[in-house]
């Protein structure tokens, strides 16, 4: 039987957990646009968090609902972990949603943070009618095409990957926009999520063209009144295919050719592809090691004690070598915690030990990431 209680909903309001009709054992967090009617189909945004937090980006995301007349839900069942049961809880979800309200099925969205994120992807992917996917914090390569959005922190652990899967999209001609905010590995603020609505919209001719570039030429404006002219030359460059053919090519031309023209440019295109290779080739080495030293009978502090002050000494280097060192920071910590608090978990205690003797040195002077 249909819950009444839900249907009679107000548009602009927030209900933390609604029960699926056909899957009682699924609920999930919903939001209404204040704009909502019966009459007049909505876009719809469902999100995937790796705690199983659903209130948690539905109440983020409530005014960009309003402003888009978008249908937010979350599932309270979905978290990281093996992926199959989050595509049963995403495939309730949005069932239900569907049978309970009017939703535009040319304007449906999958999102998620972190490992929510890859799992948006992948269920998009065999969903197969979505028209995109707004992943924050994480990425993976895709199995086939799909208009793909990233939203990532300057300082987030997983920075390197975003570049990397970036330029891999674009290699393949896969529609896709690369957002970073100053910030760690989080649900990004409000403003970035919003140009990664925009660029869905502009996608779907559903916002106009001009505006969209007008807002993305702003934001390329104030990195470039800061300093930052290399990453101002990124965000232009991604306009391109989606502009390729409009009136606002000679511009796009215009402006990478002065930018490019900037003496700051260069250097600090040769400064960030050094750093960034030596932050993934840390990274890497860092993985190694770790798996080497849980496996050993005693605790060799040397190269933990190295990685730590390496980090450091980046820490009090250029604006690169320091968003590096506090990424780096912060990767190694959240991995080597979450993989102590997995040891602890199944009593390996020789593991946990020796996981703990590491965070103690990579939170050495209090920084232990976010």
């Amino acid at each position: 039987m249909i819950s009444t209680s839900i249907f009679a909903q107000k548009p602009g309001t927030f209900t933390e957990s609604v029960t699926c009709l056909n899957s009682p054992t699924q609920t999930y967090s919903l939001y209404l646009p204040a704009s909502y009617s019966k009459s007049t189909p909505a876009g719809l945004i469902l999100f995937f968090d790796p705690g199983a937090r659903g209130s948690m980006p539905v109440k983020l995301y409530q005014k960009l609902a309003d402003k888009h007349n978008l249908v937010l839900a979350c599932s309270n069942n979905s978290h990281n972990g093996p992926i199959e049961p989050s595509i049963v809880a995403g495939n309730a979800v949005l069932d239900d949603v569907f049978a309970r309200f009017n939703i535009d099925h040319s304007f449906v969205i999958a999102s998620g943070f972190s490992g929510g994120g890859r799992t948006a992807t992948d269920f998009a992917l065999r969903r197969g009618t979505l028209v995109g996917v707004i992943s924050c914090g994480a990425a993976l390569p895709l199995k086939d095409k799909i208009p793909f959005v990233e939203i990532v922190g300057l300082l987030d652990m997983n920075y390197q990957e975003a570049l990397s899967v970036s330029s891999y999209l674009n290699s393949i001609n896969n529609a896709s926009f690369l957002i970073c905010f100053y910030g760690g590995h989080e649900w990004p603020p409000v403003e970035s999520y919003d140009d990664a609505i925009e660029y869905h919209e502009l996608r779907n001719k559903k916002l106009n063209a001009s505006e969209f570039f007008s807002d993305q030429m702003k934001e390329v404006k104030v990195q470039m009144d800061s300093g930052y002219v290399y990453e101002a030359n990124r965000m232009v460059s991604q306009l391109l295919p989606d502009f390729a053919q409009s009136k606002e090519a000679f511009t796009i031309d215009m402006k990478l050719a002065s930018i490019q023209r900037d003496k700051r440019f260069k250097v600090q295109a040769t400064e960030a592809g050094l750093v960034n290779s030596k932050e993934v080739a840390m990274q890497k080495e860092f993985r190694e090691k770790y798996k080497q030293q849980i496996t050993d009978s005693e605790f060799h502090p040397e190269y933990w004690q190295t990685f730590r002050a390496d980090s450091n000494a980046m820490l009090a280097g250029s604006h690169y070598q320091k968003l590096a060192a506090l990424r780096l920071i912060d990767f190694g910590w959240r991995l080597v915690a979450e993989q102590q608090y997995f040891f602890e978990q199944n009593k390996q205690d020789r593991e946990s030990t020796m996981s703990r003797k590491i965070l103690d040195i990579l939170s050495t002077n209090g920084v232990k990431g976010r």
